[in-house]
């Protein structure tokens, strides 16, 4: 696994690494085959410490405080900083998803390092976590992906531009926000025009004329 935290207990002994290993002249000759995340992962672990076997463990959550008290104190003192730019876009989106809002900011602080570069990232849950941490909703409202334009639009609850969007689903929620029932009934998208009907019981289904052609 190459989660972070990754430790290996062998032993009694709590084994993983941070950045002053991995960048040590010993650290750079015993993983130089490893790349990226693999930094953070156990098999990174037994190639500094050369051993094989031992229990792997790991915890995404370590926020939780679930990690031993030696990896506790080697955060805390801010020796795994260097390890978190070895986080890949989904653990990213992982500390997005579940951290406590001092742990996300300081993740992605060195994670990244710039606020303006995030928002400009390929991943769209990078980008959403760029704009939410420099408030910058108008970005999001105008943004290529349809959930950030839904998390922009629904924090400066701007429900006539929702009901406007292209995204199906971002009109829905507009219409729904300001019970635009008549709307819903008119709307292009089969299932907004369902559930505008539903809403409003119109359950009567009236037979359309067909007009004559050019016969």
């Amino acid at each position: 696994m190459c989660d972070f935290i990754s430790w290996i207990e062998k032993d009694g002994e709590t084994l993983f690494l941070t950045e002053k290993d991995i960048m040590s002249s010993y650290g750079k000759e015993a993983l130089k085959d490893e790349r990226d995340n693999d930094l953070i992962g156990h098999g990174a672990i037994c190639k500094y410490y050369t051993f094989t076997g031992g229990t792997e463990k790991e915890n995404k959550n370590f926020w939780n405080g679930d990690i031993p008290k030696k990896i506790i104190n080697a955060w805390n003192n801010g020796e795994l900083d260097g390890m978190i730019k070895y986080m890949t876009s989904d653990d990213i989106e992982h500390v997005v998803d579940n951290a406590p809002i001092e742990f996300l900011k300081y993740i992605v602080f060195c994670k990244f390092e710039d606020y303006e570069a995030m928002k400009k990232d390929n991943d769209w849950c990078i980008r959403l976590a760029g704009m939410s941490l420099t408030h910058d909703y108008e970005a999001m409202k105008k943004n290529d992906s349809w959930a950030i334009r839904l998390v922009g639009m629904s924090v400066t609850q701007d429900y006539e531009a929702m009901k406007k969007d292209n995204g199906w689903c971002i009109r829905l929620a507009g219409m729904s926000l300001t019970h635009d029932y008549e709307a819903m009934k008119k709307d292009d998208d089969w299932c907004i025009c369902l559930i505008g009907m539903l809403a409003t019981q119109d359950y009567e289904a009236k037979r359309p004329k067909i007009l004559l052609g050019n016969h």
